[in-house]
């Protein structure tokens, strides 16, 4: 965390269950609220996630998440794609792609690994429910365009239209584009 515009930094987080952190994201109501998803998805040296963790005070000190619970499970996963409603920032919104075990070496993730998806959450990312499961299209991977056959899968990014908070937008991997017209609640595949 960077108190003087990015001169300098002071290390935060070295406790947490992961490292890996892709995307961090302010509370626009509150900004002392600050969520971020962890692990790497698709890549030649990912590194797995254990969900989501939470800052109360502007990302000074921070804590993990539930990592899993009835329904969902992010623990060797990772987190694509996270967005907070702009009026309350206790509703969150994540996409979820997997680890590629092929490329880590030596992790490779158990295969109770949880599914990618999309999630929703309503109380702070103390619970999620699933919205989309993600479509596994590595069988369509070309083998001369990507030489790991066992190629990721899952959802890539996820944006909120903040002018209109009930639209949401999740691109898949090898899928196309999802949107939510109700805040996140369904999803309906608007691209081939």
């Amino acid at each position: 965390r960077s108190e003087d515009g990015g001169a300098h930094f002071v290390s935060v987080a070295d406790d947490m269950p992961s490292q890996a952190v892709k995307v961090i994201r302010f509370a626009p109501s509150d900004p002392d609220v600050v969520y971020a998803g962890t692990g790497e998805p698709h890549s030649k040296t990912s590194i797995f996630g254990m969900g989501v963790y939470r800052s109360e005070d502007g990302g000074r000190t921070w804590d993990a998440l539930p990592p899993s619970g009835a329904g969902w499970d992010f623990r060797f996963l990772a987190v694509s794609g996270l967005q907070v409603d702009p009026e309350d920032p206790e509703t969150l919104y994540v996409s979820t792609a997997n680890v590629l075990p092929d490329r880590v070496d030596p992790f490779h993730p158990p295969p109770s690994a949880g599914p990618p998806g999309i999630y929703k959450s309503e109380d702070g990312g103390m619970t999620w429910s699933l919205k989309v499961l993600a479509q596994d299209y590595r069988a369509y991977d070309y083998a001369a365009y990507d030489p790991y056959l066992a190629s990721g899968y899952g959802f890539v990014d996820l944006e909120l239209w903040r002018a209109n908070p009930e639209v949401l937008f999740a691109v898949e991997r090898s899928g196309g584009i999802y949107r939510s017209l109700d805040a996140g609640e369904t999803w309906q595949l608007v691209t081939p």
